[in-house]
């Protein structure tokens, strides 16, 4: 009897682990980017100064820019074509303006690297799901350079952070607003990032702990260049 109850009790414990295990597939879902039909991309920056911020570490404050702009489309197309509706990556191109690290005026050219977000799972909050980024040059060994400089006309450089191409990076959001586009928020985390001192940057010269803030809405158009609703949604 004594053996027989054990079994039972594995048996049911088993089966508990099973339905959790199902329950908790059924709730986490796989996200697609949706649209009336193929779709471009267009970011907008929320929230002002250090809405999108790299942040080195290391005693080097982190660069933050102002009315930076975002486009992006299908995956390795330059220019960037459309994205089919129903799709699970898409790229973004940024461009940064305005940027400084501290007091001090900076630069960050992102060469011919764009970010690639990988659509994930839901993450438990309304309409909100996982992000996953890469940093992907078209040219082999191109990086995004992040150069800081003592003077407005950018000729004084005292320091250059670079960010090389990577995979998997964590920590980001993407959010359906429900009113026609998606809120890419959070903070990556886990950065691969290098700097040379020029006589400004402190600090160990390499770093796979840098992070980068975002807080960007993307909204689409489609091939004729007319604005088309987004949403994210799972099966």
């Amino acid at each position: 009897m004594t053996r027989y109850l054990k079994v039972l009790g594995l048996a049911l414990m088993a089966a508990c682990a099973l339905s959790a295990f199902a329950a908790s597939a059924a709730f986490a879902q796989q996200g697609t980017a949706t649209s009336d039909g193929p779709f471009k991309l267009t970011g907008t920056e929320i929230g002002g100064e250090g809405a999108n911020e790299f942040n080195f570490g290391g005693g080097i404050p982190g660069a933050k820019c102002v009315d930076s702009s975002f486009h992006g489309g299908a995956l390795g197309a330059t220019p960037h074509t459309t994205v089919p509706s129903g799709s699970t990556t898409f790229t973004v191109a940024p461009t940064y303006k305005s940027c400084k690290v501290g007091f001090l005026p900076a630069t960050v050219k992102t060469t011919t690297c764009d970010f690639v977000f990988h659509l994930g799972q839901t993450t438990g909050g309304t309409h909100t799901y996982g992000l996953t980024a890469d940093v992907e040059c078209t040219t082999p060994g191109d990086e995004i350079h992040l150069e800081v400089y003592t003077d407005a006309a950018h000729t004084n450089k005292v320091c250059s952070i670079t960010f090389p191409q990577q995979t998997g990076i964590t920590g980001l959001h993407a959010t359906d607003t429900t009113a026609g586009d998606i809120l890419i928020s959070g903070t990556a985390t886990g950065i691969t990032a290098s700097h040379k001192s020029e006589g400004g940057c402190p600090g160990a010269a390499h770093t796979t702990t840098a992070t980068y803030k975002a807080n960007v809405t993307l909204s689409g158009d489609n091939a004729a260049g007319t604005a088309t609703p987004l949403s994210i949604s799972h099966p």
